[in-house]
């Protein structure tokens, strides 16, 4: 197997891992946390918003540098890097659609 295409799974599993952590974070213990009113700042929230913070940055770093390998290896590569190419930025565009759609839902109520 080609080391592009290998690359291209690990950045599918990456990207859909940051995906789900993030999804589960906000759903779970994100939500919960800030629903304990008139306590003030306790260390539960500065962790939360630390976390928040990171995922915050760094799912879309990594679904940018996915792009940006998508688009190398399409372009450099032999043919099975170009098909992985187009399952990466696939997966990166169904990601990001799946994550605008919810993101619309959470605000909407």
């Amino acid at each position: 197997m080609m080391h592009g295409v290998k690359l291209i799974q690990y950045l599918i599993v990456t990207c859909m891992a940051l995906f789900f952590a993030r999804l589960i974070f906000e759903a779970t213990p994100y939500a919960s946390l800030y629903q304990v009113a008139g306590l003030g700042v306790t260390c539960e929230l500065l962790i939360s918003n630390l976390l928040h913070f990171v995922l915050g940055w760094v799912f879309p770093g990594v679904l940018a540098i996915s792009l940006a390998t998508a688009l190398v290896l399409a372009v450099r590569g032999p043919r099975p890097n170009r098909i992985a190419a187009v399952w990466l930025v696939g997966v990166v565009t169904a990601i990001l659609m799946i994550q605008y759609m919810a993101h619309a839902f959470r605000f909407s109520e």
